[in-house]
C-alpha cells in the first residue's frame, strides 16, 4: 500500500463532486484547471508545490495496471534523478515523478507516440536529470482491455477483481 499523500485532480466539475463526496479523508481533492493536459499538469504541479509537496508522482485515471513496485522504484530513483518518468509501449508515459517545478509542458504532443521522447528531452534541455522507471501500459484503446482482462484475472484485490468483472462485462458486448 501506497504510504505517501494522495492527491485526486478530476478534470470535470461532476468527477470532482463525486470525489469531495465518495473518497476518504485522507485524499486531497483537487481541480483541474482549463487548458491542454500540459497547460493543466503545470498548473497542478504548482498547487501543489505551493502546498509544500515537494516530489510528486502523477498517474493517469488509465494506469489500473500499475503496481507498488513501479511507484516505489519511481520514487526512489527521485533521490538520484529530477524527474522520472515510466513508459507506455505506445510512446506515452505512464508516470511523471518530479522533485523540481516541470518545464514548459503546454507545447509536447501530449496523446501521441511522441509524448515519451518529447517529454524526456523537454526535461534535459531546461536541465533537469531524467531517470526511467519500470514500463507500465495505459487503457487508450479496446485492444487494451483484452490484455487489462487478462493481466487483472488473478489479481486478487478486491478493487481489480471488480474492474476484472467490469471489463469482461464491457467485452462481451463489443
Amino acid at each position: 500500500m501506497w504510504q505517501g499523500s494522495v492527491v485526486i485532480a478530476p478534470a470535470t466539475p461532476e468527477d470532482l463532486e463525486w470525489a469531495q463526496r465518495n473518497l476518504s479523508r485522507g485524499i486531497e481533492v483537487v481541480s483541474q484547471p482549463q487548458g491542454n493536459l500540459g497547460e493543466r499538469l503545470q498548473e497542478i504541479d504548482q498547487e501543489l508545490r505551493d502546498r509544500r509537496y515537494e516530489r510528486q508522482i502523477i498517474i493517469g485515471s488509465d494506469m489500473p495496471e500499475m503496481t507498488q513496485a513501479i511507484l516505489q522504484q519511481a520514487d526512489e530513483l527521485l533521490f538520484q534523478y529530477d524527474v522520472v518518468l515510466s513508459s507506455a509501449s505506445d510512446g506515452g508515459v505512464a508516470l511523471m515523478a518530479s522533485r523540481c517545478p516541470w518545464p514548459p509542458l503546454a507545447d509536447l504532443p501530449w496523446s501521441t507516440p511522441q509524448l515519451g521522447q518529447s517529454l524526456a528531452d523537454c526535461c534535459r534541455q531546461h536541465g533537469l536529470s531524467v531517470g526511467w522507471a519500470d514500463d507500465c501500459d495505459d487503457v487508450d484503446i479496446i485492444e487494451d482491455l483484452f490484455r487489462l482482462r487478462d493481466n487483472l484475472k488473478t489479481d486478487d484485490r478486491a478493487a481489480r477483481q471488480r474492474l476484472y468483472h467490469l471489463v469482461v462485462e464491457l467485452l462481451e458486448e463489443y
